[in-house]
């Protein structure tokens, strides 16, 4: 299971699990503007990878585009 964290005037996170269960990978995305609050997963792009979107008061939405993730993530 990956999680997914929205934060106060900073970069929202992704921590991708590595798939044995505690070892995670941060990938952070956005800037530190505003508050986040709602995070909305979809495949925004129709690539079939999920993507992340991320409401945010006092500054634009951000969307962060899923990648397939590496042989040696899989």
């Amino acid at each position: 299971m990956d999680i997914i964290v929205g934060f106060v005037e900073s970069p929202s996170t992704v921590f991708v699990n590595g798939g044995k269960g505690r070892d995670f990978t941060s990938v952070s995305f956005g800037d530190s503007l505003g508050t986040v609050y709602g995070l909305a997963v979809r495949d925004f792009n129709k690539d079939g990878i999920p993507d992340i979107a991320a409401g945010r008061s006092d500054a634009p939405s951000v969307l962060y585009f899923g990648r397939i993730a590496s042989e040696k993530q899989k």
